[in-house]
């Protein structure tokens, strides 16, 4: 059985958790635990996850033969993505549920954007300056670099448009 190993900065609570495949898949109780992982701990509210936010996870710890992904940020309370309004920059994926910023022990944050990227569906934004990479699950794939340093205003710069449709193309191939 393959683990996946979640470990915030935040809280230092190491959660453990089976998958049930070799892509992922985790049981209802298991999802809890990541749940209480990726918890916003200035309020230690807990959310639901997305179930395809920790298969993504997990393909990014195995892909790289990690012994455990780094969270540097999960669940943040606040206004949810499909609650905003259709105006950039309002409104989170992390307050879905749907978004992790993480670190691969071993692994160049540029790599494990470049894996993400590759998965389809996702959000990938790399945050060289701050040491993260941030990852979510969406309906269509989106990619962006921003250089801004910890509390800076975000200066977003997307990427790699035409890579992100050939990415979700090909997950969709693979179903």
């Amino acid at each position: 059985t393959q683990v996946l190993t979640l470990f915030p900065y935040t809280t230092l609570f190491r959660s453990e958790i089976a998958a049930a495949t070799d892509r992922g898949t985790f049981l209802a109780r298991d999802l809890d635990k990541a749940a209480k992982a990726l918890r916003d701990s200035s309020s230690a509210s807990e959310h639901p996850i997305e179930p395809r936010l920790i298969d993504l996870l997990y393909q990014l710890q195995r892909k790289f033969d990690a012994p455990e992904v780094r969270l540097v940020s999960g669940y943040r309370p606040g206004r949810a993505a499909s609650e905003r309004p259709p105006v950039r920059g309002r409104g989170s994926n992390h307050s879905c549920g749907r978004a992790a910023d993480i670190v691969i022990p071993g692994a160049r944050d540029e790599d494990v954007a470049k894996a993400a990227r590759d998965l389809g569906f996702v959000g990938v934004g790399l945050y060289p300056t701050s040491g993260f990479v941030h990852v979510d699950v969406r309906e269509r794939s989106y990619f962006w670099v921003d250089r801004s340093g910890p509390g800076r205003k975000n200066r977003e710069r997307g990427i790699l448009a035409d890579l992100a449709s050939k990415s979700d193309a090909r997950a969709k191939t693979r179903g």
